[in-house]
């Protein structure tokens, strides 16, 4: 180039990524969002395709995969799998409260079983949304399982 020539401006800001900061090196600020929907969305499917048993199984399976390689789709997969886990152990107490009572304990459980339906599918969706914004998912009723 010549003295008179001048180069192109690159741009100011980088690309961000899912919580607002600059993606992973080798990731593109897509995929990464993609990889965080991923960990929130995939939990939903396993809901209807196991009655909610196997809703941790998918952030598990991204969490493990990237806890190394991402910080942030680790932190994503984190949370869903916390959560997802806190709902599992609720099913699990209800309805051995039902079989507990001989069944009786059914009439109490399954409005139980519902509201952890209800906050499964919530939950999931908001924070699908709040990747979306960039910002951190908060899911309602979670419980710190995996550090």
């Amino acid at each position: 180039m010549s003295e008179n020539e001048t180069t192109p401006a690159l741009p100011s800001t980088p690309a961000t990524g899912a919580q607002g900061a600059p993606p992973e090196a080798g990731m593109s600020a897509e995929e990464e969002k993609n990889w965080c929907y991923a960990a929130h969305l995939g939990p939903l499917l396993m809901i209807f395709a196991s009655g909610g048993l196997a809703a941790f199984v998918v952030p598990l399976v991204i969490w493990l995969m990237k806890k190394d390689e991402n910080e942030r789709i680790a932190e994503h997969a984190r949370v869903a799998l916390n959560f997802q886990l806190a709902m599992v152990a609720a099913t699990f107490v209800l309805v051995a409260i039902g079989f507990g009572t001989l069944g009786f304990g059914f009439l109490l459980t399954i409005p139980g079983l519902l509201v952890v339906f209800i906050l499964q599918i919530f939950g999931g969706v908001r924070a699908c949304m709040q990747v979306g914004k960039g910002e951190p998912a908060v899911y309602p009723a979670s419980l710190t399982i995996v550090k």
